[in-house]
C-alpha cells in the first residue's frame, strides 16, 4: 500500500540522557492524520504530515475528504472477482445435494447486493470505521491494547447483565486468552520449523521469539519473526528478524501459480546453490512438503540496509538502480559459469532437479493462446498508424506464435553461454542499499523461477519491464557494459575467464538472439505494472487467461501503452534483434 522507511532518531533529552526514537516514515501516501487525531489518543503519534497541525475540522468535513477504494460501480475487475469467489460455498453445498438456487442468485451478484449495500451509510449507526480491520493492521502492547480495552468494557457489561444467571467467570473470554490461543495455534503448526531454526543457532542460549506480523500475497503467506538469544561467544544478548515463507493457503491459487513447483525451485536454490557469505539472504531452514506445508526461513535483510527501490514508477527506474541491478546479475551469472567449470557434476545435479513452471507445451493451452494474442499488440498499433506493411506482416506472423517461436526457443539451453539464471529478474525481486562510496548495491530475492538458460532471459526481462524506452535507447550500451564488466570481474577472480567464450560481443549477440523474450512479457504485463485496471468479464477463475481476457488486456492503457510497446519493438529492430528470426 505504501513505501515505508524505518528511522532511528538519537537525541539527548532535557535530563541529558541519550534516547532513541524509532519512526516509521510512509510514502507516497499523503498523511492526513492531523485532521482527525488528537495528542493523547491511543494511536501512533504523528510527527509530521503535509499540513501543519491545526484544530480538528467538523466530522462531515472529514467524511467528504475520504475517497472510495473498493466499493465503486466503476471498479469492474474487483466486482467480477468478488462475484466469482462469493459462490464457492454454495457450489460446495450444491455438490452435496443442497438446494442453493436462491443463495447462489444473491451471491453471484455479491458486489452490488451485499458489499455496495453494506458499505452505504445508514443512519443513525454510521460512524467513521477502520475499513480494513484485520490482525495485520493492529499492533499490540502488553500493557496498552486498544482491542483489550474494547473487550474489557464489553465483558464487564456482559458480566453485569448476566450476574443474575450466575455467569461470573469472564477470564476465559478475555483478549489475553484469545491471543494466547492464536500463538498456540501458530506454534503448533510451525513448532518443528522454529525448533530447527533454534538448533541452527548452536552456540547460543536463552532463545526466545515473537511473531511481529503476518502478510498474505498472491504467491505465499509470510510471517515476520523476531528471534532473541544470548550469544555465548560474545557474552551478550542479540536479536535478528526472520522471514518465514509458506505457500498460500488458497488451493485454487496454488494450482494457478503452481506454488508447489515455485517452492521446489527456491528450496533447491537455497539448499544446494547459495553458499554462506555470498550476497543472498541467509537461509536458516527449508522443508519441502507440497502442496501447502513447504517452508523457507530466511534472514530479513532490512537489518543490513536492503530495501525495495523507493522509486514510485517501476517502469521508469533511475539509471543508478539499473546499473546496480546489472552489476549484481552479472555476478550472479558469473557464479553459475564458475560452478559449471569447476564443479561440473554438482552444477548439473542442480540443473536436473529444477522444474519448469511456465514454458512447457503440456501446460494449459489457454495460457499459450493468451500469450500469443497479447504479443501482437505493438504490431497492430503500428499497422493502424500506417507503418510499413511488409514489416508488420512479417513481425505479426512471428509474434502470433510467440510461445513457440520466441519463448520456448529462448529458454532452451544454448552452449557455451547457458548458466543458472534468476528467471524473474524484475525490480520487485531486487533489494538495494547505498554503500559508503555512494553507489547502490543490489541483492536478489525470490528464486521460484530459477532456471538453466542464457543470460538474455534475465537481461531482456529487466530491460523491457523496468527501464523506460528513453533510458534503454540512450544508455543501452552503458548498461550492457556494466553487466559485462561485473561478469568479467567475477570470472577473473574465479580464475576461469575466457576472453572468447565470455566476450562482450558474445553476450551482446546472445541478447540480440533472445531479446524478444522480455518484449513478449512486457506486451501483457507492462499495462498491469503501470497500474491500468483490467475490465474483465470472466465467469470462472480458470478463464483468467482466456481469449476474451487477452483481447481486453490489449486495450489496457489505450494508445499510450501501445505506443510504448511499439517504440520498444522498433528499438529492438534497430539493435538487430529481429534478424535472427528471419533466417
Amino acid at each position: 500500500m505504501s513505501i515505508q522507511y524505518y528511522l532511528n532518531v538519537k537525541f539527548k533529552n532535557k535530563k541529558c540522557h541519550s534516547e532513541v526514537l524509532p519512526i516509521i516514515l510512509k510514502r507516497p501516501t499523503q498523511c492526513k492524520s492531523s485532521t482527525s487525531l488528537k495528542p493523547g489518543e491511543h494511536f501512533a503519534k504523528c510527527f509530521y504530515a503535509n499540513e501543519r497541525e491545526r484544530q480538528s475540522e467538523k466530522f462531515f468535513d472529514i467524511v467528504k475528504r475520504i475517497r472510495e477504494i473498493r466499493y465503486d460501480a466503476t471498479m469492474y475487475e474487483w466486482m467480477n472477482f468478488i462475484d466469482i469467489i462469493a459462490t464457492r460455498a454454495v457450489e460446495y453445498l450444491r455438490n452435496h445435494d443442497h438446494v442453493c438456487d436462491k443463495t447462489e442468485a444473491l451471491l453471484s451478484q455479491a458486489y452490488d447486493k451485499v458489499m455496495m449495500k453494506t458499505a452505504e451509510p445508514r443512519e443513525s449507526l454510521s460512524t467513521l470505521c477502520h475499513g480494513d480491520f484485520t490482525l495485520s493492521n493492529i499492533l499490540f502492547n502488553k500493557t496498552r491494547i486498544l482491542m483489550s480495552r474494547i473487550l474489557h468494557a464489553s465483558l464487564i457489561l456482559f458480566k453485569t447483565e448476566n450476574d443474575k444467571y450466575g455467569i461470573s467467570n469472564i477470564e476465559k473470554y478475555s483478549y489475553k486468552t484469545s491471543l494466547d490461543d492464536y500463538r498456540r495455534d501458530f506454534e503448533k503448526c510451525n513448532k518443528e520449523v522454529i525448533l530447527k531454526i533454534i538448533e541452527n543457532l548452536k552456540e547460543n542460549d536463552e532463545v526466545r521469539y515473537e511473531i511481529s506480523k503476518q502478510a498474505n500475497n498472491l504467491m505465499s503467506t509470510v510471517y515476520n519473526i523476531y528471534v532473541k538469544f544470548k550469544n555465548r561467544t560474545k557474552d551478550r544478548s542479540e536479536e535478528f528478524s526472520i522471514i518465514l515463507k509458506k505457500p498460500t493457503q488458497f488451493e485454487f491459487l496454488r494450482q494457478i501459480i503452481r506454488s508447489d513447483v515455485q517452492f521446489h525451485n527456491e528450496i533447491i536454490f537455497y539448499s544446494m546453490y547459495a553458499q554462506p557469505n555470498e550476497n543472498f539472504a541467509k537461509c536458516f531452514y527449508v522443508d519441502e512438503r507440497p502442496p501447502a506445508d513447504s517452508v523457507i526461513a530466511l534472514e530479513n535483510v532490512n537489518g543490513q540496509g536492503y530495501y525495495s527501490c523507493a522509486w514510485p514508477c517501476k517502469f521508469d527506474t533511475p539509471l543508478e538502480y539499473t546499473l546496480a541491478a546489472m552489476r549484481e546479475i552479472g555476478r550472479f551469472h558469473g557464479k553459475g559459469y564458475a560452478m559449471k567449470e569447476l564443479q561440473r557434476e554438482k552444477f548439473f545435479a542442480i540443473v536436473e532437479q529444477l522444474r519448469e513452471i511456465k514454458y512447457d507445451r503440456m501446460l494449459n493451452k489457454k495460457n499459450i493462446l493468451f500469450l500469443n494474442l497479447t504479443a501482437t499488440r505493438a504490431v497492430e498499433y503500428l499497422r493502424n498508424q500506417g507503418y510499413d506493411t511488409a514489416f508488420c506482416d512479417k513481425t505479426e506472423a512471428l509474434l502470433s506464435n510467440a510461445f513457440d517461436e520466441v519463448m520456448m526457443k529462448t529458454v532452451e539451453s544454448r552452449e557455451p553461454l547457458s548458466t543458472l539464471c534468476h528467471g524473474d529478474f524484475t525490480l520487485d525481486n531486487i533489494l538495494f542499499k547505498m554503500e559508503n562510496d555512494g553507489q547502490y548495491r543490489a541483492l536478489l530475492i525470490d528464486f521460484a523461477f530459477f532456471r538453466y538458460t542464457t543470460p538474455v532471459v534475465d537481461l531482456s526481462t529487466y530491460l523491457c519491464l523496468s527501464c523506460s524506452n528513453e533510458v534503454r535507447k540512450d544508455k543501452f550500451f552503458e548498461i550492457m557494459r556494466a553487466y559485462h564488466d561485473a561478469l568479467k570481474e567475477y570470472l577473473l577472480e574465479a580464475d576461469i575467464w575466457d576472453s572468447k567464450k565470455y566476450s562482450y560481443d558474445a553476450l551482446l549477440d546472445d541478447y540480440k538472439r533472445g531479446s524478444l523474450f522480455g518484449f513478449v512479457i512486457a506486451s501483457y504485463y507492462l499495462p498491469i505494472l503501470m497500474g491500468y485496471v483490467k475490465k474483465r468479464n470472466i465467469k470462472r477463475i480458470e478463464e483468467f487467461e482466456s481469449e476474451e481476457a487477452a483481447i481486453q488486456n490489449k486495450q489496457l492503457g489505450g494508445d499510450k501503452i501501445s505506443k510504448i510497446l511499439a517504440d520498444m519493438l522498433l528499438h529492438l529492430r534497430d539493435l538487430g534483434c529481429l534478424q535472427y528470426f528471419s533466417q
